[in-house]
């Protein structure tokens, strides 16, 4: 939700900065995740949050990941102003056109943001890996990692891993073929953009 706030003040609203700041979110994308792992342990380790699933719910439930920031203002900008300008006229502020004009709008945008979501906690292994100590606590990504690991100087069973593998791709396919009509849409409007 948050991405969808960021996408819109970027494409809709006109404030000074607002070029510096799409252009901040697009180059932080160039940097990859890994350069701020140290701080990261830190602050969550600081806070209290080392060893909980804190570290690993709350940065991707407030979602401010640049791509899907960058995705909701490519969306909002396909969007042609008069529907913004028809409801000022109807007395409509900001947070009232983007709660009940702009959202039902952009539901295949959310709804592929929402995809992608899922399955990159779904594959997270590098995350869980460094914030949970406790392997109780581990997702499965680490968990399938780890099974084959425990059979040191041993032939592991990969009849049994290999089913395992094909029960953990289940949900995000799953996630995929229900959504597939509106993630296509989703992407496919990213083409079309119309800038004022």
């Amino acid at each position: 939700m948050t991405s969808m706030m960021a996408g819109y003040a970027l494409a809709r609203l006109r404030f000074p900065g607002r070029k510096v700041w799409f252009y901040v979110f697009v180059g932080s994308m160039l940097l990859p995740p890994v350069v701020g792992i140290i701080p990261l342990f830190q602050l969550f380790k600081d806070i209290g949050w080392y060893d909980t699933w804190l570290p690993l719910i709350v940065p991707a439930f407030l979602g401010g990941n640049p791509l899907f920031i960058f995705l909701a203002r490519q969306y909002f900008l396909s969007i042609p102003h008069s529907i913004d300008e028809a409801a000022k006229v109807d007395g409509a502020g900001h947070v009232r056109i983007f709660v009940s004009v702009m959202l039902p709008i952009t539901k295949p945008a959310w709804i592929t943001m929402s995809i992608l979501a899922f399955q990159m906690s779904w594959n997270d292994y590098l995350n869980p890996l460094i914030y949970l100590y406790s392997s109780q606590k581990w997702p499965l990504s680490v968990g399938m990692a780890s099974f084959v690991t425990q059979f040191a100087g041993q032939t592991p069973d990969w009849n049994l891993y290999m089913a395992t593998n094909l029960l953990y791709m289940l949900p995000p396919l799953i996630v995929f073929f229900v959504a597939q009509r509106y993630f296509i849409q989703g992407l496919s409007a990213l083409g079309t953009v119309n800038q004022r």
